[in-house]
């Protein structure tokens, strides 16, 4: 069976698309050119349905006569939702897989539960059809366009830029596929890919580690893993809740003047090997520059490193073992 999605290098440019509000819930529908082969073979048949453990969101019903090819639902991500054309970086920029960067100059970042969708639509439905319909969707609820582009003017890829009531963000890019090679069945199918995005706080269960067990676990093991430090996705700011845990890292140090410490950051094995090491070894970094110059901790008495995916502390085959791996520790040094 064709299934499955195809990477971001396989995208060609925008053909069409639309940013609508609908109620509270924004919606970006943008209709994408054709681009290269899914991975199937030759002899591949087309989806009569769902894939296993799929299923609509609440907050948005499927054009009739879809099929789910590809389906991933987490509970806290971010997502950034463009509101203009996306151009390119500044200075070259560069992602994981070496692609150039486009961002829009005007985008909108969601924190919240995140569903990706992407249905195989019925056979001589074209890109614009979906979009049009799903458009349809949002004027009937009282909804405008707040964001319109066509062709070239949209730029750039959309993968390098970026259930239940309430507010939500919704993006729908509608495309066909293009493809004589592997997958012929599907060759000019269109193809709906919708995000949606539900705003809410991130579940605090990882609760602060006082300096105190932090001191314990290092006299016990030499280390303590932490996950009270956040940094936005693929970044190497910290945000400003990782300030409790830095403030104890802090307490622990001063408690100790001899103690020196590594500050050793971790990710999980979604990315590129070197992507990841040098990502790590940022947000390490980041941690000790903050430390130093917002929490008065001596710099000779930190170092920063990163292992990147090299030290997991669980699975990286699903997401909550991802999560656990994407961590900092704290190392006794000398």
């Amino acid at each position: 069976m064709c299934s499955g999605f195809p990477p971001a290098s396989r995208f060609s440019k925008y053909w069409n698309g639309s940013h609508g509000m609908f109620k509270r819930i924004a919606m970006l529908a943008i209709a994408m050119g054709l681009f290269g082969a899914i991975a199937a073979h030759a002899d591949a048949t087309i989806p009569s349905k769902d894939i296993a453990n799929a299923r609509d969101n609440a907050l948005l019903k499927r054009y009739e006569g879809s099929f789910i090819m590809s389906y991933e639902k987490l509970a806290f991500t971010d997502f950034k939702v463009p509101l203009s054309k996306l151009e390119k970086a500044g200075n070259d920029r560069r992602d994981r897989m070496n692609n150039q960067v486009f961002k829009p100059k005007e985008e909108i970042e969601i924190e919240g539960a995140r569903t990706r969708i992407a249905y195989l639509l019925p056979a001589e439905r074209s890109p614009l059809e979906v979009l049009r319909n799903y458009q349809d969707v949002v004027k009937a609820a009282g909804g405008e366009v707040l964001y319109a582009c066509k062709g070239e003017e949209c730029g750039g890829d959309p993968e390098r830029s970026s259930d239940g009531g309430g507010d939500g963000y919704v993006t729908v890019q509608a495309f066909q596929l293009k493809d004589d090679l592997y997958c012929k069945a599907l060759n000019e199918r269109t193809v709906a890919l919708v995000h949606i995005v539900e705003p809410k706080p991130r579940e605090q269960k990882m609760v602060v580690v006082k300096a105190d067990e932090m001191a314990r676990s290092i006299g016990a093991t030499g280390r303590i893993a932490l996950y009270g430090i956040f940094f936005d996705t693929a970044k190497a700011d910290l945000k400003p809740e990782s300030n409790p845990t830095l403030a104890e890292i802090a307490g622990l140090l001063n408690a100790d003047p001899k103690l020196a410490v590594l500050i050793v950051g971790h990710t999980d094995n979604q990315g590129a090997f070197d992507y990841n090491l040098d990502l790590s070894r940022r947000r390490a970094e980041a941690v000790v520059k903050t430390l130093a110059a917002n929490f008065r901790v001596e710099p000779r008495r930190l170092r920063a490193a990163g292992v990147g995916m090299m030290a997991p502390a669980a699975s990286n085959d699903a997401e909550d073992g991802r999560a656990k791996n994407r961590r900092v520790e704290v190392v006794k040094l000398n």
